[in-house]
């Protein structure tokens, strides 16, 4: 974030990327099913499984459970209520009943699968009977993968699943520790970085990085030198913030100059000469399709309340822009054609004996417990439904701690899906 440089804009044509989009055809009404079939497009691959129904006894259940387990793998994706003609090699409609189908099935990747998956269902009603119809689920690549069904790891073979073996397992499982721990070593060199000089602190500092997990190094070269593209994406950054948290300052809007960095731009309020500390924010967008946020104001002396002089944590600056780097991730990952899994990391510096601002606002309320300790760091990884759909529960998983050692629980347990 240190050593930017202004740079002038030059307009680029901003094109979608949709190297991913072969594995996640999403068909949204039955014509485009009937498309799909007449067209001869519709193939079951190594990333679409088509099924006549959906699971109704218990063995069937079982069985759909392994089946959605072994796309958590990869991703992909399950239409139900087309049936294959093996003999004509060919496919035909065959719409199901549609109430309780959806629900059945959410149940299954939750209560038979280990550890739960998520997944979206879409009922997509016959033309014919609103009542039948058919049911498309996407599993997107999951960053808990493999997961186990009745003791066994599944995975995808060309067409169906597959069961892996303990070496396999083995190695899916050091592999995805050692990739986490490209965002956790890209949060210690922003941290090292910190773009305020040492003598001049006087505030804690708040950075949260977000990586996609598989995308090419350049998944956003095509548009992030683009200034209109990257004044859209990060415009993003509110969308359904909850209110509690949406208001605390200093907002992205502070952050209205465009920097050009080594691996990317950055929208910065560091260029200024107006910037100061409390005020620093500094969102960066690199061509690998991460995104890099400063914000100079983790703590500071608010200056009102009945401890007003009091040095204090602002809580709700790290809950906000936590969810504000989901929707700046979402956002790349539209435009770009990414619908993979994303690495998340957040830390906080200059913590060490501080209270939290939210404990200290009312006199029935006041908790004057501390930070413990100087810096926090947490890191996580979420699927972009959960990032839709949770928000709050994924910036749960890299907040709790933080939340629970400052005893903040009353203002952020039922945002971050503790009562769920």
């Amino acid at each position: 974030m240190a050593g930017t440089k202004q740079a002038t804009i030059e307009p680029a044509d901003c094109v979608r990327v949709s190297r991913y989009s072969e594995r996640m055809w999403s068909p949204v009404n039955e014509g485009q099913i009937v498309a799909a079939i007449e067209a001869g497009d519709l193939v079951e691959s190594h990333h679409l499984e088509i099924k006549r129904d959906a699971p109704a006894s218990k063995a069937e259940r079982s069985e759909i459970a392994r089946d959605l387990a072994s796309m958590a793998l990869e991703g992909g994706s399950f239409l139900f209520g087309v049936e294959e003609l093996k003999d004509a090699q060919a496919f035909r409609l065959a719409p199901m009943e549609l109430p309780g189908r959806v629900e059945a099935l959410e149940q299954i990747a939750e209560l038979r699968i280990d550890p739960p998956l998520n997944i979206r269902v879409r009922e997509i009603p016959s033309t014919v009977d609103a009542s039948k119809g058919y049911l498309h689920v996407l599993v997107e690549a999951s960053p808990q993968a493999p997961h186990m069904v009745d003791g066994v790891y599944y995975g995808r073979g060309e067409r169906r699943r597959r069961r892996l073996g303990d070496a396999e397992v083995l190695r899916l499982h050091k592999h995805r520790a050692e990739d986490g721990e490209r965002v956790r070593m890209m949060l210690e060199d922003d941290i090292a970085a910190d773009p305020v000089p040492v003598n001049d602190r006087r505030l804690g500092h708040l950075f949260v990085v977000a990586l996609p997990v598989a995308a090419s190094p350049t998944l956003t070269e095509s548009w992030v030198w683009d200034q209109t593209a990257l004044l859209e994406v990060f415009r993003s950054s509110s969308r359904g913030l909850p209110r509690e948290v949406a208001e605390w300052a200093p907002q992205p809007s502070s952050a209205h100059q465009l920097v050009a960095r080594s691996h990317g731009q950055a929208w910065t309020s560091l260029e200024s000469s107006l910037s100061y500390e409390a005020g620093a924010v500094d969102v960066e967008f690199c061509e690998d399709g991460s995104v890099h946020v400063f914000v100079g104001r983790l703590t500071d002396q608010p200056g009102r309340g009945r401890n007003a002089e009091q040095h204090m944590i602002m809580d709700g600056i790290a809950v906000a822009y936590v969810m504000r780097t989901m929707n700046w991730a979402l956002s790349v990952a539209e435009r770009s054609g990414y619908t993979g899994s994303w690495h998340l990391a957040v830390a906080g510096t200059g913590l060490e004996g501080v209270v939290a601002f939210s404990n200290t606002q009312s006199i029935l309320m006041y908790d004057g417990t501390a930070y413990p300790a100087a810096v926090y760091k947490s890191s996580t990884q979420a699927t972009r439904i959960e990032m839709q759909e949770k928000p709050g529960m994924v910036a749960g998983r890299l907040l709790n701690r933080f939340v629970r050692s400052l005893k903040l629980g009353a203002h952020y347990g039922s945002l971050l899906g503790w009562d769920r």
